[in-house]
């Protein structure tokens, strides 16, 4: 894997109500979460693991990125349409 600086997160809300988290560059980080806030911290959290098992122990800025659902205005994170 390329050495990257930053790494995309897509949130994305299912029609039950729960949260998908994904990293598509990161293979296999993938996870579900009762709240947006929820899914967005354990796909961080998960990417983190990766990286780490994968000996980039770097910390990494996110790119933030919601298909299907309102933006939130006043999230941290910098929202891009895709």
């Amino acid at each position: 894997m390329a050495n990257q600086s930053q790494f995309e997160v897509e949130l994305e809300q299912e029609e039950d109500g729960r949260w998908i988290g994904e990293i598509p560059s990161l293979p296999g980080v993938l996870v579900y979460g009762a709240t947006r806030s929820q899914a967005q911290a354990a796909v961080q959290a998960l990417a983190l693991r990766v990286l780490a098992d994968r000996g980039l122990t770097y910390l990494t800025p996110w790119i933030h990125v919601e298909r299907g659902t309102r933006k939130n205005k006043g999230s941290p994170w910098r929202n891009r349409n895709s």
